[in-house]
C-alpha cells in the first residue's frame, strides 16, 4: 500500500489478501482436518516452506547455514517430513485462516491492522468437496462477525453471526438475518403464514422487495402485507409454460390488484377463446402469452402441445408462437390486465353462464374473509348448485348469512351461492396451490372428518401435541400412533403445527422433526429426550420430507387408478 501511494493514483486503494481457509466449530477439529491436505500442499510449494526453514532448529544447526539457503534436495526423507510438520504448524498459526470462528476472527483483525481491506478465501487446497460445503456456514458466521465492528475496531458478534452459528436453525427469520436477504418470493398462502408469527413478521420488515405469485392475491392480504413491509410489494403472474413470470404489478397501498404489465421480451394478448379475435379494453377473453419465455412444449405429449401452443398474427402482421393460458382476463383503461378467473371455471347453472371468479372477487373483498373458492357442485344429477368455501381472517368469524345478504345486494340471484362452508384452511396441491378437486362436499365439512382410531394420549406432552394436531387438522380425535400425513397433513400445516407447538411447549426444535417423527407418540418421545438426534421412531412413515413426497406420489398414482384425487 505504501509503495502504491508513491507510484500509483492518489487515495488509499483497496488491498485484498488471499488466505487458505477452513473454519469449523472447534480449533482442534479443524487442525486435524486440514493437516494432511495442507501438508501435501506445502510439499509441492518450496517457496512457502523456505520462509519457515530459517526457524527450523534442525536446519539452523547445520554448519555454515542459517536455514534459509538450504538445498532441499539434500534433506533426508525424515528431515523433509519434520520440516513439513514444522512448516504446517507455523503456517497454521501465522499465515492461514484456520480454526474456529473466534480464532479466525483474531487473524482477520491482525491482517486488518496492517492495512488489508478484504480477505479472499482459498478453500480448494485438498479437502473433499462435501467437507468444504458442510463447513461454509461457519465461514459465513465469520464473515458476518467481521463485517460488524465496535468503534474501537474490535470485532463484535452480530445477530447475523449468531444466527449463522445455529446451523440447525433454518427458519425464515434466521435465514433472512443470516444471509442479509433483500428479496423474497412466495405464494400468497405462504405469505399469510409468514404474517402469523412475530419472528417472520420482523423478517419481512427487512426486505426491500417481496414478490407474491402462483395464486390470486386477495386485497385483504395486500393490506396486511403493507402494514408490515417497508419495501415494495409486487404481484407476479405467469405459468410454468412461459418460464414462470410473464407480468408484474407493483401493488401500492390502496391500489387495485391486477396482473400488471408484461416483463421484457414478453407479449400479452386478450382474444376471444372461440375465434381468436383480439378483444378491446373491457372485454373479457383468454390471455395469450408470447415472447422469449415461451417454452417448446410438453415432453412426449405432442397433442397437448399442439392444443396449448399456437401461432397467431400480431397487429403488424407478423406471426408468433404463443401459449394459451386458459385464464380469463380483460384490459383495464390504464393498460393493465385484470384477472377474472379461469375459462374452465365458467359454469352453467339453470341456463345461466356464470364466471366463478367474479363471485370469488366479491366474497374476497369481505374484511372477514381470508381465502375463497366457489364451485358448482352437482350432487344431484341435473341440479348443479353454487357452493362457496371460505376461510376467515385471524381473530374474526365469517357470518355466512351476512355474506349471503351482501351478495344478493350486488349480484343477480342465480350468481349467489346456495351453500357456504367455512374451513380452517383450503386443501393444497403438492406445490401449495389450492386444490379445488379436494374440497369436501358441504355435508362432510359440516360433520367434520373423523381421525383414525388409535391409542389415547398417556401423558401431558402427548395430550398437548394431540390437541394442536386436532385443531390444525380439524379432526375430533388423534391416536398417538396415527400418522400426521395420513390424517390430511401437508407442508403448510407442518409450519402451523411447528409454530403452535414451539409456543405451547416453550421448546425450540427443528421443523424437520415433524417430518421425521410423524406420530404423536414418536414426536413426544423425541422431544422428551431433549431434541436428541436419535433414530426415526415414526415407523418409517413421514420420516423425511423426501420420504413424504415419495409416499404421496404413490398415493397419487393409486388414486389415479381409482379416478380419485387425494388431498394435498
Amino acid at each position: 500500500r505504501l509503495g502504491g501511494r508513491a507510484a500509483g493514483p492518489p487515495g488509499e486503494g483497496h488491498v485484498t489478501r488471499m488466505r487458505h481457509t477452513f473454519v469449523g466449530a472447534h480449533d482442534a477439529q479443524v487442525r486435524e482436518r486440514v493437516r494432511q491436505p495442507m501438508t501435501a500442499y506445502l510439499r509441492t510449494s518450496v517457496g512457502l516452506i523456505k520462509q519457515y526453514a530459517g526457524a527450523f532448529p534442525t536446519l539452523r544447526q547445520r554448519p555454515g547455514s542459517d536455514g534459509s539457503d538450504i538445498d532441499f534436495g539434500s534433506l533426508t526423507p525424515e528431515e523433509m517430513d519434520a520440516l513439513l510438520e514444522f512448516s504446517f504448524e507455523r503456517y497454521y498459526q501465522t499465515s492461514a485462516l484456520f480454526g474456529s470462528v473466534r480464532t479466525a476472527a483474531a487473524m482477520v483483525d491482525k491482517v486488518r491492522a496492517i492495512g488489508v481491506d478484504e480477505v479472499a478465501c482459498l478453500v480448494d487446497f485438498g479437502l473433499d468437496t462435501d467437507t468444504v460445503l458442510a463447513h461454509l456456514p461457519h465461514l459465513d458466521a465469520l464473515r458476518a462477525q467481521c463485517s460488524t465492528h465496535s468503534p474501537d475496531g474490535a470485532a463484535s458478534l452480530s445477530l447475523a453471526a449468531r444466527a449463522a452459528v445455529r446451523t440447525d436453525d433454518t427458519s425464515l427469520s434466521v435465514l433472512v438475518e443470516r444471509h442479509a436477504v433483500t428479496h423474497l418470493q412466495c405464494t400468497p398462502s405462504m405469505a399469510r403464514l409468514l404474517l402469523a408469527a412475530d419472528d417472520t413478521r420482523d423478517a419481512l420488515r427487512r426486505l426491500d422487495v417481496m414478490c407474491v405469485g402462483g395464486e390470486a392475491l386477495p386485497p385483504s392480504l395486500v393490506s396486511e402485507l403493507h402494514a408490515v413491509l417497508r419495501g415494495r410489494l409486487c404481484n407476479m403472474y405467469g405459468p410454468t409454460e412461459t418460464t414462470i413470470w410473464s407480468s408484474v404489478q407493483e401493488v401500492t397501498p390502496g391500489s387495485a390488484v391486477h396482473l400488471g404489465r408484461p416483463i421484457a421480451n414478453t407479449t400479452l394478448q386478450v382474444v376471444d377463446p372461440a375465434t381468436g379475435v383480439r378483444l378491446p379494453v373491457g372485454m373479457p377473453g383468454e390471455l395469450l402469452i408470447g415472447g422469449a419465455g415461451v417454452v417448446r412444449g410438453y415432453l412426449d405429449r405432442p397433442e397437448l402441445t399442439a392444443e396449448r401452443f399456437v401461432t397467431t398474427t400480431d397487429i403488424r402482421g407478423s406471426t408468433a408462437r404463443v401459449y394459451r393460458t386458459g385464464d380469463l382476463v380483460q384490459w383495464t383503461p390504464d393498460g393493465a390486465l385484470q384477472f377474472l378467473g379461469r375459462i374452465d371455471h365458467q359454469v352453467k347453472v339453470r341456463g345461466y353462464r356464470i364466471e366463478l371468479g367474479e363471485i370469488e372477487a366479491i366474497i374476497a373483498a369481505d374484511a372477514a374473509v381470508r381465502e375463497v373458492v366457489v364451485l358448482a357442485r352437482e350432487e344431484t344429477v341435473g341440479d348443479p348448485r353454487l357452493v362457496a368455501y371460505v376461510t376467515s381472517q385471524p381473530g374474526t368469524t365469517v357470518v355466512t348469512e351476512t355474506l349471503r345478504q351482501h351478495l344478493l345486494s350486488v349480484l343477480p340471484d342465480f350468481m349467489v351461492p346456495a351453500q357456504y362452508v367455512v374451513l380452517a384452511d383450503l386443501p393444497r396441491t403438492p406445490n401449495l396451490k389450492i386444490d379445488r378437486k379436494a374440497l369436501p362436499v358441504p355435508e362432510m365439512a359440516a360433520a367434520g372428518p373423523l381421525a383414525e382410531t388409535g391409542l389415547a394420549a398417556e401423558n401431558d406432552l402427548e395430550r398437548a401435541i394431540a390437541a394442536v394436531w386436532c385443531d390444525v387438522l380439524r379432526v375430533r380425535a388423534v391416536g398417538t400412533r396415527d400418522n400426521f400425513f395420513d390424517l390430511g397433513g401437508h407442508s403448510l400445516l407442518v409450519v402451523q403445527v411447528h409454530q403452535r407447538l414451539t409456543a405451547t411447549l416453550h421448546q425450540s426444535f427443528p421443523i424437520t422433526d415433524l417430518f421425521r417423527f410423524a406420530t404423536v407418540q414418536a414426536l413426544a418421545g423425541h422431544l422428551a429426550r431433549g431434541q436428541g438426534s436419535g433414530p426415526d421412531v415414526s415407523g418409517g412413515r413421514g420420516a423425511t420430507p423426501h420420504d413424504d413426497i415419495s409416499r404421496r406420489a404413490e398415493l397419487r398414482r393409486a388414486a389415479a387408478q381409482r379416478h380419485v384425487r387425494p388431498r394435498a
